[in-house]
């Protein structure tokens, strides 16, 4: 009889600490689930430190510097949360391998990807990209040709508003040539 009870009180015992086991391996990976989830959430979506207008605050990037040292720099002034998802930020991003030493003004009113874009230097070549294509566009040819779209389906008439009676056709080699619809 006494066996008997030892092996009753022994497995409820090792019952008992199956279950505490389970729990605790539960709670953990629920912990772990809500922590990756917060993370890969922030990292798409972080927000500047403030709303609006931010203070400025300047920041010298040392030569040599890695994304995680990027990261504490930004850290230490106050511009970023955790250098931590800086850092998967950089990882995940176009910039990756391309953010510059320097010194930069950053405010703290830009997201990571804005400060990663001035480190990169993507807004100089974008502002000279786009004075460049303006330049050639305006260069190219004489002939207007207005975009209307239509309210109904959304659809868009390039043709529309084009008073010019010029016609554009490409050629086999993709060159541009202009024929005039006047029978000349």
């Amino acid at each position: 009889m006494l066996t008997a009870v030892k092996k009753i009180v022994l497995g409820i015992l090792n019952a008992s600490v199956r279950i505490a086991i389970l729990v605790v391996a539960f709670s953990l990976i629920r912990k772990v689930c809500l922590i990756s989830y917060d993370y890969g959430y922030r990292v798409f979506s972080e927000r500047p430190m403030t709303e609006g207008v931010g203070f400025d605050e300047e920041v010298v990037i040392p030569v040599g510097s890695s994304a995680m040292d990027i990261g504490k720099i930004l850290k230490n002034k106050g511009l970023i949360r955790d250098e931590k998802l800086f850092y998967i930020q950089v990882l995940l991003s176009s910039y990756r391998g391309k953010l510059n030493p320097g010194d930069y003004m950053l405010s703290t009113s830009m997201t990571a990807e804005d400060m990663m874009r001035v480190m990169a230097g993507a807004e100089k070549d974008g502002d000279e990209e786009e004075k460049g294509s303006s330049a050639a566009s305006s260069a190219e040819g004489s002939s207007t040709v207005t975009v209307d779209v239509t309210a109904e389906s959304g659809a868009i008439d390039e043709d529309a508003g084009d008073t010019s009676g010029d016609e554009q056709s490409e050629d086999e080699d993709g060159e541009k040539e202009q024929s005039s619809t006047d029978g000349e």
